[in-house]
């Protein structure tokens, strides 16, 4: 893709902080490089990209999101009653995002509650594990 997926409507930007590292990120999000020079990078939601990919209703069985922070960014652009993902793995705690009141994870836990998703804790170091109620990955 020739773009980040986590604006709301197409042909937006996202200033992404131009360092040589793959995981500079959004700025404001990605802490790390605040201070650091900024790029614009052309934006929009995941939704279409993803009924492109799965055409017909098929189902996505596995989908692991880490951004560095914005991801509830990208998850604000899914619409889950249109997209089938059975099981999501998503990267809730990084340096910045330790504590256990963070805003980014507060706000990924209500997305994916609020999709109906059952969330398990602790499975994997610093990500959650999100299992939607119809999948046929239950976890136990």
């Amino acid at each position: 893709m020739s773009f980040a997926p986590s604006c709301q409507q197409p042909d937006q930007t996202l200033e992404f902080h131009a360092t040589l590292w793959t995981n500079a990120g959004v700025a404001g999000l990605a802490k790390a490089y605040e201070g650091e020079e900024t790029v614009k990078v052309p934006c929009g939601p995941l939704q279409p990209v993803l009924e492109d990919i799965f055409a017909g209703g098929e189902a996505i069985d596995f989908f692991s999101l880490d951004v560095e922070g914005a991801e509830p960014l990208v998850l604000e652009t899914i619409d889950f009653t249109k997209v089938q993902i059975h099981v999501m793995l998503i990267e809730v705690a990084n340096s910045f995002c330790k504590k256990e009141d963070c805003e980014q994870r507060n706000r990924v836990r209500e997305i994916m509650k609020k999709a109906g998703y059952q969330q398990y804790k602790g499975m994997v170091s610093g990500s959650d594990v999100f299992v939607h109620p119809n999948s046929p990955y239950q976890l136990a």
